[in-house]
């Protein structure tokens, strides 16, 4: 679909290109980098609650990873338009550095914050350090009325 449709969609449904939409406490996040790290996870059922409560909404196809050299991850753009049922990509990292470039705008993550990204664009996750990095992503259902800007 056109660069204009999407534009229409995001604008209906106060979506924009990338918005913080909460922040992770400090004991979840110790908790989701040790399961990260241990590979161990009895405390999952306490991060996926928690973010489900910040984002307001259950959370799914939730992965977490502990990433140990550069990475480029391509995206590739949804082309979902439903209104009804709108799908929407969600990042998160608890230690070290990644970036999100979206066009020509790179966002430098912050640790333990929640960042929701327009997939209807072109983006990219970029880790350009060796510094090891946990992150997290998944989905959630995006209500204009509870998530948008």
């Amino acid at each position: 679909m056109s660069r204009i449709a999407r534009k229409q969609f995001s604008a209906k449904l106060n979506m924009p290109d990338m918005k913080i939409m909460g922040t992770l406490p400090d004991d979840i996040s110790k908790k989701l980098s040790k399961m990260v790290i241990t590979q161990n996870t009895e405390n999952s059922k306490d991060v996926i609650s928690t973010v489900n409560q910040i984002l307001n909404c259950p959370i799914s196809n939730v992965k977490a990873d502990l990433y140990k050299e550069a990475i480029e991850g391509n995206s590739q753009i949804n082309q979902k338009y439903d209104l009804e049922n709108v799908v929407a990509v969600f990042y998160l990292i608890t230690d070290g550095e990644m970036n999100i470039e979206i066009g020509k705008n790179t966002i430098s993550m912050i640790p333990n914050k929640i960042y929701f990204i327009n997939d209807r664009n072109v983006y990219r996750v970029v880790k350009k350090t060796n510094r090891p990095t946990c992150l997290m992503s998944g989905i959630f259902r995006w209500d204009k009325e509870v998530h948008g800007s």
